[in-house]
């Protein structure tokens, strides 16, 4: 049986000599694997810069309930990204992007509302010429209303801390390890409160960018199954701090 499908490219590994195993998060399946062979000979029968981090493709599938690894039986762009691919800065974040896609939505059910989330998000992210440097910060608030533990934002009140087991804002004065301080908490609040075309108008310094952004992975890692280390994330910091 065969399904066709949008997608966008999350995460690729070499299989064998030519082979890879990509992981591809459609709108209709959720997050799929696919065996895809040959993709690495001289004449592939897939290009595979089509198996790039974030690249959004329209895919022919077979559907097959006995194996957990899908087959391809066509491949192509639906959107071809002008800027994400060679500007360095938003490359660098599209690969941290998908590293929280691949660790955060294994085994996915059907979610079409975050995949138009995303797609939508990351064609509005390709075309901004600047002010985007805070564009992975909003990503993951949202992202999180998707995943089921989004933050109480009707818990803040100016002044309050964050408390990451929680998801709540709390009154200050309360410390540790699970709570941020008050200006991470505002400055999460306010990316709660933004859309796609207003958050670059939330101003932060490099070390409010490092300090929110560390907060996030650390509530990512409270509350999905498994704790989660995201080796791009040192790259992405070097990316900014020049």
């Amino acid at each position: 049986m065969l399904e066709k499908t949008q997608g966008i490219v999350v995460h690729s590994f070499p299989y064998s000599n030519s082979s890879i195993i990509a992981y591809i998060f459609t709108r209709n399946y959720g997050m799929q694997a696919f065996l895809v062979n040959g993709v690495r000979k001289a004449k592939p029968r897939f290009s595979i810069s089509l198996f790039q981090p974030l690249t959004p493709v329209e895919l022919v599938m077979y559907i097959k309930q006995t194996t957990s690894l899908r087959r391809l039986k066509e491949i192509q762009y639906s959107e071809i990204f002008k800027d994400i691919p060679s500007n360095p800065v938003k490359s660098s974040v599209a690969l941290f992007i998908s590293e929280i896609l691949y660790r955060s939505l294994h085994d996915s059910d059907c979610q079409k509302d975050l995949f138009d989330f995303t797609m939508r998000s990351l064609s509005c992210f390709d075309l901004l010429t600047d002010s985007y440097s805070s564009f992975h910060h909003f990503f993951l608030v949202r992202l999180m209303r998707y995943l089921g533990f989004y933050p109480n934002a009707d818990s803040y009140s100016p002044g309050f801390v964050f408390n990451l087991i929680s998801g709540s804002y709390h009154a200050a004065g309360l410390s540790g390890p699970y709570y941020s301080n008050s200006e991470t908490a505002s400055l999460l609040y306010r990316f709660q409160q933004s859309e796609i075309d207003n958050f670059t108008s939330i101003q932060m310094t490099a070390l409010q960018k490092s300090t929110l952004l560390q907060t996030l992975i650390d509530y990512y890692s409270y509350h999905l199954p498994n704790p989660i280390h995201i080796r791009s994330y040192e790259v992405l910091q070097e990316v900014f701090e020049k």
